[in-house]
């Protein structure tokens, strides 16, 4: 007898030793500066959606390039090149939460930690158990209902957009982050199914 793990889904997650603790710094001292959309108890969003966009961040836009097109080559995915489509910060402060959600209009999500945190992003299992009704004692990981990871500084996490993940409820002020969108450019798909965008 064997047993076949069916579908699985690739989560990426890497903290970029190449981004140094001062450039983070000078991160966090920028994206303190911009203009926020209060969430209430789903923290702020800001209100510029291309922050990575600015020449700021360029090192870190190669390194989330860099780790994108691994991903994808991964998955065997041949794309000619790629493009953030939108890229935004988040903060969180104690007690505030972002729920379950997925990104819509994109190909591959990410995320980048400017701090550690003690409050973990999850990501919901398309395929758990719960659809069934009923809850096992104990779910291997490939069959638990989520999967939980603890954001470290520095940490950039990869995974497609249409994975649902939430934070869990803040424990400390001021966490930021960056979320982005990426989208292919150029022509992408086999022969019989490529598209150019």
């Amino acid at each position: 007898m064997e047993f076949v793990k069916l579908f699985p889904t690739l989560l990426l997650g890497d903290v970029l030793n190449k981004i140094t603790p001062e450039q983070i710094d000078s991160y966090k001292t920028y994206l303190s500066s911009v203009q926020y959309l209060d969430l209430k108890k789903n923290g702020k969003s800001s209100l510029d959606q291309h922050v990575l966009d600015n020449s700021i961040f360029s090192s870190l836009k190669n390194n989330i390039f860099e780790y994108s097109f691994k991903y994808l080559k991964k998955l065997n995915h041949v794309v000619e090149d790629l493009q953030i489509c939108n890229s935004w910060s988040n903060i969180l402060n104690k007690d505030e939460v972002i729920y379950y959600h997925k990104h819509s209009n994109s190909y591959l999500s990410g995320v980048f930690y400017l701090d550690n945190r003690s409050s973990p992003i999850t990501f919901r299992n398309p395929s758990s158990f719960s659809k069934y009704g009923w809850a096992p004692e104990f779910s291997p990981p490939e069959t638990s209902d989520n999967m939980s990871v603890i954001p470290k500084k520095g940490l950039l996490l990869l995974f497609p957009s249409w994975l649902e993940h939430s934070v869990l409820t803040s424990q400390e002020d001021n966490k930021i982050s960056i979320a982005f969108n990426i989208i292919p450019k150029g022509k992408f798909g086999p022969n019989t199914g490529r598209i150019n965008l």
